[in-house]
């Protein structure tokens, strides 16, 4: 009887032997993999030879930053970090969280990483970090009204324009402990008419 009810509650419930345990390095290594495709994706599509050339060194730059190579584990790495914070706060839905990250130019370059995680239906918690002091800082976080589809490489990217200043964005997908996809855009590639950038905009 013990027995049947155990398989009962397996059925109903689910069995975590189902769910692939963490693997920060696993991740890291499929999310670093990802986003340089996708840099290289959009150098095959780009327009001009300036396009591709922005492309290049941003590349090459946040290869430098992340301190990523395309097979390594760097556990020192502020990506890794960033996954071994969301670990350990525990703030994530195994079966679906995204991460947009934002490199933001200036005199000081600022560094931001928004977590989303589906709350009810057509809203997402986000949380906000910021890159300060060697760690990432919890700024604050907030219910935002967004579909999957905002979160889609349609949604967001749109041809190149010419732009003095240029941040950069990364939007990451993650399901079952795997990298879904990982979007790079320059500043002018990703679309501030989309439903996405207008609520990064005005968070906290």
């Amino acid at each position: 009887m013990l027995i049947r009810y155990f398989f009962l509650s397996m059925i109903i419930f689910g069995s975590y032997s189902f769910v692939e345990d963490w693997n920060s390095d696993k991740l890291f290594v499929e999310w670093n993999t990802s986003t340089l495709a996708s840099i290289e994706v959009a150098k095959a599509h780009g327009e001009s030879e300036y396009e591709r050339f922005l492309l290049q060194d941003a590349g090459e730059a946040m290869v430098v930053f992340w301190e990523i190579e395309d097979s390594a584990v760097n556990s020192n790495s502020i990506r890794y970090q960033f996954l071994e914070t969301v670990r350990n706060e525990n703030v994530y839905d195994e079966r679906e969280w995204k991460v947009v990250e934002e490199v933001r130019p200036g005199q000081v370059m600022k560094y931001f990483n928004f977590l989303f995680i589906p709350a009810k239906k057509g809203t997402y918690r986000v949380i906000k970090y910021r890159y300060l002091n060697g760690e990432w800082q919890k700024i604050g976080e907030k219910n935002v009204a967004l579909n999957k589809k905002d979160f889609s490489d349609a949604h967001l990217r749109k041809p190149y324009e010419t732009v003095i200043t240029s941040k950069k964005t990364t939007v990451s997908q993650f399901s079952r402990m795997k990298v879904k996809s990982s979007e790079f855009y320059l500043q002018t590639t990703f679309s501030d008419r989309s439903d996405l950038s207008k609520v990064l905009e005005s968070l906290f």
